[in-house]
């Protein structure tokens, strides 16, 4: 009977053994993933901003079309501008998933022709916050608060 008995808390004790280290190795084996993932990031920090600056600048045209209807040129324009910086110059390989939601998202209202300047300018808005999320220039808390509006492009131009 005492043979049985120490069998089974050897058994028992070796499964918690064999289970504290198959655990251990799992979460070890996340953090390694985690790091390696993190200094890739680090590596390409660099071609991930520049790829984000250059898509800002297509996206700033958006910003400062007025409230009069925007072309159908100007619409073409702008999204072939944005496909060329997406595929041909392989911008997506550097947006986060949430960026190019975003990216998808104002493009689709860009080629409604029913959508108005400002549902233009408002999808738009929201991809460079998701820029700027991404680049860590704003916190995940500070992206739904509203800033105050810029001034006009031109404040000092002629008003006649």
């Amino acid at each position: 009977m005492e043979h049985d008995e120490l069998f089974k808390i050897l058994l028992d004790k070796g499964l918690l053994a064999l289970l504290a280290i198959v655990v251990g190795f799992y979460f070890n084996w996340l953090l390694q993933k985690r790091k390696a993932r993190d200094e890739f990031l680090k590596e390409i920090a660099h071609l991930r901003v520049s790829a984000y600056q250059k898509l800002w600048l297509h996206t700033m045209s958006a910003k400062y079309w007025g409230d009069e209807n925007i072309s159908d040129k100007q619409r073409r324009q702008l999204n072939l501008d944005l496909v060329k910086w997406y595929y041909d110059k392989g911008g997506a390989m550097f947006l986060s998933f949430n960026a190019i939601k975003d990216l998808n998202i104002a493009r689709e209202v860009l080629c409604d022709k029913d959508k108005t300047p400002d549902d233009i300018r408002d999808a738009f808005s929201k991809l460079r916050t998701t820029i700027k999320v991404d680049c860590h220039i704003y916190t995940e808390s500070e992206k739904g608060k509203q800033l105050p509006k810029p001034p006009k492009r031109d404040c000092l131009g002629d008003s006649s």
